[in-house]
């Protein structure tokens, strides 16, 4: 008597139905693998575009923090020379 077990991918539509002892054989063969790994890849290319958007949002500020740096640089500077006159 053995263990009867759906198939890992039963959630993705496997309908695959078995004894335990049978599950990684099918499993290693079943066509849903294709689609749990299809979804990897979207999620994966989902978080690089994340990562690439707060990258470009990091530069942006970068940036803006250099134009306001350089801007407070001579502000100070119109201030230092008008306490010299």
């Amino acid at each position: 008597m053995s263990l009867e077990v759906k198939c890992k991918n039963f959630d993705d539509g496997c309908t695959w139905t078995g004894e335990l002892r049978e599950a990684s054989d099918h499993e290693s063969k079943c066509g849903k693998n294709e689609t749990v790994v299809n979804k990897s890849l979207v999620e994966l290319k989902q978080i690089l575009k994340q990562l690439e958007n707060h990258d470009k949002r990091i530069k942006d500020q970068d940036e803006e923090i250099k134009v306001l740096q350089k801007k407070l640089k001579t502000k100070t500077m119109k201030c230092r020379n008008k306490k010299m006159k």
